[in-house]
């Protein structure tokens, strides 16, 4: 259980700073919000 606790978590910090990135770059803020 903490295995998978572990994977889940590193996960979501992966893709809050994937989109942290992308909101960076003015260019594909239209694109996050399509896509979202």
């Amino acid at each position: 259980a903490n295995i998978i606790y572990s994977l889940v978590v590193t996960q979501f910090i992966i893709e809050n700073t994937i989109l942290h990135k992308l909101t960076r770059r003015s260019v594909l803020n239209p694109l996050k919000i399509i896509l979202l």
